[in-house]
């Protein structure tokens, strides 16, 4: 699972800039250059879906393993490129040809140990766009991530249960708030805060 997780984006070295983690950011917290100004949003989104097919073809080229490679196919499943497909969709009308450009190719994850992968891509990167979240804000997106890939039929094939996906929730909302450096609120922390408003 870690070797996974560690190779699973390799595609991205192929054009690490078009990726906002890569991104040089200003102090307003924007990208001072996003080479996807100069591209047309579906053209944006070919590049963005490249790196898993892109990923997959350098993983087999340098011989790794199937296991891994399998990884890299499922961690964004069959989902869409959203941000390009909803800007897409502001002057154009929906269409299944379009639906096409803008999706990934999947298949969508299998194992347990592939869907946690493509759960926690999904929190990780989403998580970011968060501004001083607290402890009910990020419990909020890990419940709407998660659901948001069970409507969208991303978990159809998933070994993992129910049980096992609760789990997963409570693990990643817990390694999220450790991550934004949120604690606990003890009661004796609670009577504190009461005590000197």
């Amino acid at each position: 699972m870690k070797v996974a997780a560690l190779y699973h984006d390799i595609g991205k070295m192929l054009k690490p800039m078009y990726f906002i983690e890569n991104q040089p950011i200003a102090p307003d917290g924007k990208p001072t250059f996003n080479p996807h100004n100069n591209l047309s949003h579906d053209d944006s989104a070919k590049v963005i879906i490249e790196h898993v097919t892109e990923g997959a073809r350098m993983a087999e080229r340098h011989n790794l393993p199937r296991i891994i490679i399998d990884f890299i196919w499922t961690h964004h499943g069959t989902t869409f490129v959203e941000y390009f497909y909803r800007l897409h969709l502001r002057t154009h009308e929906a269409s299944e040809e379009d639906k096409k450009i803008f999706q990934y190719p999947g298949p969508t994850p299998r194992t347990k140990e592939e869907t946690i992968l493509m759960l926690a891509d999904s929190l990780e990167a989403a998580s970011k766009s968060l501004r001083n979240p607290d402890a009910q804000a990020i419990d909020d997106l890990v419940d709407k991530i998660v659901q948001g890939k069970i409507d969208q039929k991303q978990l159809h094939h998933s070994a993992l249960s129910f049980q096992d996906l609760e789990l997963c929730k409570r693990s990643f909302k817990q390694t999220l708030k450790n991550i934004h450096h949120l604690r606990i609120e003890y009661p004796s922390d609670a009577r504190q805060k009461r005590d000197t408003s």
